[in-house]
């Protein structure tokens, strides 16, 4: 399967504060809007989007970029489950690496996608994995969305 995992921090870079991020990540999503068919995500990302929006108070705010992200997404946007879990249990994970990122990389092995769009350097040392930053979004966009 071709296309890449879209990681939490997109979003809210593009939808947050003032940041070096924050006008790339938009561009991601515009284009993401376009043509969602090159990329997938997992409602965990959903879930690290609204523990966000509660921790900062800000729900509300945060409640249209994670319906947006669920409706662009569509059939794109995959169930967590048990196997995710246990799958992550068997491997053997770079120091640091968080436990929500090990379960972005179990469902991107279900998926067989190897690319992720973050901003999350903590991917860079996960083997086998593709990291997309943000920042550098004009080398890599075709191969995502034009492909």
């Amino acid at each position: 399967m071709t296309g890449a995992f879209v990681d939490a921090n997109v979003p809210v870079y593009a939808f947050g504060r003032e940041h070096p991020l924050r006008a790339p990540c938009r561009d991601i999503l515009r284009e993401f809007t376009r043509g969602p068919s090159a990329c997938w995500s997992s409602a965990e990302v959903l879930q690290e989007l609204l523990n966000i929006g509660v921790r900062r108070r800000a729900e509300d705010g945060i409640s249209e970029t994670i319906r947006n992200l669920a409706s662009s997404l569509g059939n794109q946007l995959v169930p967590v489950d048990a196997e995710h879990i246990l799958w992550c249990l068997s491997q053997d994970w770079p120091p640091g690496l968080q436990s929500r990122d090990r379960v972005h990389v179990a469902v991107m092995d279900r998926l067989g996608i190897t690319q992720i769009i973050s901003a999350d350097r903590g991917f860079d040392d996960v083997r086998g994995i593709n990291r997309l930053d943000p920042l550098h979004f004009d080398q890599w966009r075709s191969e995502v969305f034009d492909a």
